[in-house]
């Protein structure tokens, strides 16, 4: 896990050669990194739920790279089959629910990176919900970053797509709004900057 932090902040530093939409999505890239860097605190299950976590952190970290081939069906077969594996919890309401929810969520992230936009956005969906359990009643407690860190891969796909708008940043700023209590305030601070950022792009364009 370390040796990813160092290679994001390596290229954090040497985003200053790039353009202006690299250095955003760069941003983008390690705050998504770290507001879902779920950690597992059961030994037991330490060994998978950080599999799980790995595959989606190396998947990020190729994402939009010339090398990096989406469709790879033998990865997406894979997630899938990790998916079914963590359907279900033994007990509402705990730890073991959180964690069967961030596998489920890690892996429908994962896919939607591995994919083109149209499928993307459905898998950012089914990530969302894997969260928040049910859309008439959501519940993200005790994951309100990593909700947002799913907010915001959603919107990096946005912005490499050009489809990025300003109703889509106040969704953020809501959720940030809402939820401020129960997010780290260095968080709050990058993301609203990150924002500032995003929306100045987008006015320049226009």
């Amino acid at each position: 896990m370390k040796k990813l932090t160092a290679i994001l902040f390596l290229l954090a530093l040497i985003g200053n050669g790039y353009s202006n939409n690299q250095e955003i999505k760069l941003e983008f890239k390690n705050l998504i990194f770290h507001t879902l860097e779920y950690v597992e605190l059961n030994p037991s299950h330490k060994l998978e739920s950080e599999k799980i976590l790995l595959k989606f952190q190396e998947t990020l970290l190729k994402h939009g790279k010339a090398e990096f081939v989406i469709e790879n069906k033998t990865e997406i077969e894979t997630l899938f089959n990790w998916i079914y594996e963590n359907g279900t919890s033994e007990y509402e309401d705990s730890p073991d629910l959180r964690r069967m929810k961030m596998r489920r969520a890690l892996c429908f992230a994962t896919i939607a990176l591995n994919s083109d936009f149209i499928k993307a956005y459905t898998f950012i969906e089914y990530s969302k919900l894997s969260i928040i359990g049910d859309l008439e009643y959501p519940n993200a407690e005790l994951l309100e970053t990593e909700y947002l860190g799913i907010l915001l891969i959603e919107t990096m796909l946005k912005f490499d797509e050009k489809k990025l708008r300003i109703s889509d940043l106040l969704k953020i700023k809501d959720y940030i709004n809402v939820n401020k209590d129960f997010l780290n305030e260095k968080v709050i601070l990058d993301t609203k900057s990150l924002i500032t950022k995003c929306e100045k792009s987008i006015n320049e364009k226009k």
